[in-house]
């Protein structure tokens, strides 16, 4: 059966033949945050290389080929639909989880999203958490605040408004995604490009224009601390005291939040299948980080922020302002 993106679909679990991938062919394997990155698209391609921070991170041992054209193939095993409808994409992975081909959209945002999210599967054997959230290092108090909420919920504009009202005090790390050492506390800042720097900010570095937006990096990013305050941001406490908060904002992470409950039909399929080893494989990672995240945004420094769009972002900025 071949679908609308020319992909070879089988039943869940069986095993795929390789597949020649057909049109352009991938420009090179670029590092990027520990992760070996391949793709067909030479504007992608290029704007991968670009990234100055891309290198600091240890190599993970993951391949990812990322497509845009309409097919893809890997030995390995065919998950259908196990993306959200917000990256639009397909995927191949083998058994050991460290080879990923991605068929999805010729966007910047959705390929980076499609690293972070691989990161967060491995980093979590090794005790790390990945989480999509906005990261302010506290000088007052030596310690790092992480922002968390859906996407669009405010993250980044509170972080940059944050570092602009007092940036003796706040320094933005990441707006994207970091990671948590659930040992030391510690954070490290993945996301290393930024698009809602202010132009005029000298702390911040144009580098490349995507889809009509401008990227920035940040030569000099201070070394993080441990976690301070954990800022949970939603339109409203029910949302953010919602048991599916970690489907809502995780959504970088492969097989993480669908509004058809894609999560609990990952556990279902593990009965019954051929490959229903590499099923549980995933649903317990996939099981691991949901526990680590509840731990994190109910940790005893979380703050609620409600953003009902009732108060101005500098109204929000001074709030937490108080608060922290």
């Amino acid at each position: 059966m071949i679908d609308e993106l020319g992909l070879k679909q089988t039943k869940f679990g069986e095993i795929i033949s390789p597949i020649d991938v057909e049109g352009d062919p991938l420009q090179g394997q670029v590092e990027v945050n520990g992760i070996s990155v391949g793709t067909n698209n030479l504007d992608l391609h290029s704007i991968l290389s670009a990234i100055p921070n891309a290198q600091n991170q240890d190599p993970l041992g993951i391949q990812l080929t990322y497509l845009t054209s309409n097919k893809a193939g890997i030995d390995g095993v065919y998950m259908p639909q196990p993306m959200d409808e917000t990256h639009a994409g397909d995927i191949y992975t083998n058994y050991q989880l460290n080879k990923f081909v991605f068929v999805g959209l010729n966007k910047l945002g959705t390929l980076l999203a499609m690293i972070y999210g691989v990161r967060a599967l491995r980093q979590i054997d090794r005790g790390i958490l990945g989480v999509h959230s906005a990261s302010v290092y506290d000088r007052e108090l030596d310690r790092t605040h992480i922002l968390i909420g859906r996407s669009r919920a405010g993250k980044s504009s509170l972080s940059f408004a944050l570092e602009a009202d007092q940036s003796s005090r706040f320094e933005l790390l990441a707006d994207d995604w970091n990671e948590i050492d659930l040992n030391s506390g510690q954070v490290n800042p993945i996301s290393a490009v930024f698009s809602g720097a202010n132009p005029n900010d000298d702390r911040y570095r144009p580098i490349f224009n995507s889809f009509g937006k401008q990227f920035y990096t940040k030569p000099n990013v201070p070394i993080s601390s441990r976690v301070g305050s954990v800022i949970l941001i939603g339109k409203s406490q029910e949302e953010l005291q919602n048991s599916a908060l970690f489907n809502s904002v995780e959504l970088q992470i492969p097989f993480v939040g669908n509004k058809d409950g894609r999560h609990e039909s990952i556990h279902e399929l593990t009965k019954g299948t051929a490959e229903s080893h590499i099923v549980a494989l995933i649903a317990h990672k996939v099981q691991h980080l949901n526990s680590a995240f509840s731990s994190l945004v109910s940790s005893q420094g979380t703050i609620n922020l409600i953003n009902d769009r009732s108060l101005s972002l500098e109204q929000l900025k001074n709030n937490l302002i108080m608060t922290l």
